[in-house]
Order: C-alpha cells, then structure tokens, then sequence
C-alpha cells in the first residue's frame, strides 16, 4: 500500500488500520482541506481508482460523510457540499450548541493535568495568533476544541463535536482567520480554559458559546467579502 497525502495531512495506508477507516479519513481531509473541491462530483469508480482500493470502503465512507453533511445528493449524483450561507448558520448553530455543551461538562470533569493541557494549548493559541503565525493556531486550537470536548467525558459529545467543527470548516470561504481574528479567539480560548479550571461551568459554556458564534460572524461575512472573514 502507498502514502496518500490529502493537502498537508498524510494518511498511511501501510499502517494496520480497516482500509475502510483510512478512506474516510482520507476524504473527510480532502474535504475539509478543500482539495476536493465544494460541489465536486464524487465518483466511487474514480475515488477508488485514485486511491488503489474497491469501490466498497469508498461507498461505505460516502455514507457516513453524508450523514455528518460533508457530502450531498444532487441531480442523482453524489457532491462534496456546497457552502451557503444560510447553511453555514445552520452548522454553526449546531456546533455551538453541541461546544457550549461540552465546556460545560468539561468543567464538571475535567482532571488538573487537563486542565494544565487546556491553559498550554489557550497560551499556545495566543501566542501563535499574536506571532502571525496561521499553521500555527490553527494547530493550537484544533488541539483545544479537541480537548474540551475529550474533557466532556462524553464520547458522543466528542466525536458529534468534531463533525461539526469539520462541517464548518467544509463550509467557510478561507480557512484562515485574519490576525486580529485570531488574537481575539486566543484570548477566548484562555478565557474558557479559565472557567473549565475554576469549574465554573455556565461562564465555560458562555465563553464557548460566544466564541463559536464571533467565528460565524466572520465566516459569514466573507459572504459578502467583508474583511477578516474566513
């Protein structure tokens, strides 16, 4: 089997992992990563052509795409999503209820080394975005998402957390908050890092909820090319 590489993540289909778990993990970052691109038309014949396996795993990894919402039916064919605006307010409603959630189970449940994880990874975020380095935070705060909702003790919660926050990602014009963006979601994830330690649980829930929507602010203003959107 061969490495695969879908923008800068590599998926290698030598470990011993299902083949059917690598494709879809291939083309949910194909996605995401837009290297397949927004109403591309996806072929099963094709996809598993490009990616040296059956059409069965591929098929299988459609379906399940289909149901976090990165892939859609359309004209009796399958397509990556299309980004709209009122379904990006559609997916970020949904992924700041299901954050604020998870902030706030966080809060209850959270261990002090997480804890110590979450101030690292808000810090990081921080200085990142204040160094005008984008790989960075994005880096940094994927990790902190990831964690908060680890945190929840709620492997539901995580795993419904994570689609979303991919749904969204599908869904925006850019990938990449601009700087003053980015400062302003470092110091909410410090914020939220605080109140998860203090246990604070509604502050958590709040803080995380008011972050999720400023960053649907600004995708949805790259919507109508205002500048600082993503």
């Amino acid at each position: 089997m061969r490495l695969l590489s879908a923008s800068n993540h590599d998926v290698d289909l030598r470990r011993p992992r299902l083949v059917g778990d690598v494709v879809l993990d291939w083309l949910r970052t194909a996605i995401v990563t837009k290297q397949l691109s927004p109403g591309e038309r996806l072929s099963e014949t094709a996809l598993a052509d490009r990616l040296k396996v059956s059409k069965t795993p591929v098929r299988e990894a459609l379906m399940r795409l289909r149901i976090i919402g990165l892939v859609t039916a359309s004209d009796g064919h399958l397509r990556v999503v299309l980004p709209s605006s009122e379904l990006l307010t559609q997916a970020y409603e949904l992924r700041g209820g299901l954050e604020a959630t998870a902030a706030r189970a966080a809060a209850d449940h959270a261990a002090p080394e997480t804890n110590s994880q979450l101030a690292e990874l808000s810090a990081r975020s921080l200085t990142k975005a204040e160094q005008s380095d984008p790989a960075g935070f994005r880096e940094a705060d994927r990790a902190f998402h990831d964690l908060v909702a680890e945190a929840s003790a709620n492997p539901l919660l995580r795993e419904y957390s994570a689609n979303a926050r991919d749904l969204c990602q599908a869904l925006r014009q850019r990938d990449a908050l601009d700087d003053r963006a980015s400062i302003d979601c470092g110091h909410a994830h410090v914020r939220i890092a605080d109140a998860i330690a203090a246990r604070r649980a509604s502050l958590a829930s709040e803080a995380m909820l008011n972050h999720v929507n400023y960053v649907r602010d600004r995708a949805l203003g790259a919507f109508q090319g205002e500048a600082g959107g993503l």
